[in-house]
């Protein structure tokens, strides 16, 4: 009877374990977000001029709004790069385009097997969807372009650009990106989808992604961040920097 006990006590135990290993994810993960301004490519936040002002939004998730005030005289382009972890497993993921982009440009891709990185950072986004999904990845069995380009899913990454007139003496450019699981009442929007799998019973939560320009007389520009505003610039660099070398890991062990 010991024995019996012992074995469904382990067995229970490899059924906890193994949820406990692969557990259902609730919010995103932040691993990367990048920032193409007029030019140069920002490969962090922490890196970005201080016209970028990302205090509202959480750096675990990557939820909440970027804002980039710019007040260069001719500027005219800014461009914000976003890759996600949705769900367990990252690599089982899709995006979508909803809408009719006005002065905005945009494209999603996988992360590895895609020109969405590339795109993005030099500022020539093509209007595209690499990743459209359909065919779940679940087992990782799909690694290479040409599964992307027939329909699997994949590392999804998201770019939104603004391309507005250039700016003129006494003007400022104001790009709000808002980051969310909830769905915009209009306008358009790019998603970033993680459908139901083993890991995932529900799906994940889908995440948009949207944006708007305005134009407006030149208001005082952002303030140089104060020392303790300059150690928290550094901590979000080693955090973000961190999550790529996570990621790169991660990717080297599931054989990309």
């Amino acid at each position: 009877m010991r024995r019996v006990y012992g074995s469904l006590f382990s067995l229970g135990f490899a059924f906890f374990a193994w949820g406990m290993l692969t557990p259902a994810q609730a919010d995103p993960i932040l691993q990367n977000e990048s920032f193409y301004i007029d030019g140069v490519w920002y490969d962090n936040p922490a890196s970005a001029p201080a016209g970028v002002d990302w205090s509202a939004q959480d750096f675990n998730s990557g939820l909440g709004t970027v804002v980039f005030t710019d007040t260069q005289v001719g500027s005219a382009f800014f461009d914000i790069f976003v890759d996600l972890d949705l769900g367990t497993p990252f690599w089982n993921e899709f995006g979508s385009a909803v809408g009719t982009p006005v002065g905005q440009t945009w494209e999603i891709g996988d992360m590895v097997n895609s020109p969405v990185r590339n795109d993005a950072s030099i500022g020539t986004l093509t209007n595209t969807n690499f990743l459209p999904g359909g065919i779940s990845n679940y087992n990782n069995t799909c690694k290479a372009l040409v599964c992307e380009l027939t329909g699997s899913n994949g590392d999804v990454a998201n770019a939104l650009g603004f391309q507005y007139a250039p700016i003129a003496a006494g003007f400022e450019e104001v790009v709000t990106v808002n980051i969310s699981t909830t769905a915009p009442s209009s306008g358009f929007y790019l998603t970033a989808q993680h459908p139901v799998d083993g890991n995932n019973p529900s799906g994940a939560p889908t995440v948009y992604i949207s944006g708007s320009v305005v134009s407006e007389p030149a208001g005082s520009t952002s303030p140089v961040p104060e020392p303790s505003s300059w150690l928290l610039l550094g901590t979000v660099g080693l955090f973000i920097g961190s999550r790529l070398w996570r990621r790169a890991s991660r990717k080297s062990e599931a054989g990309f």
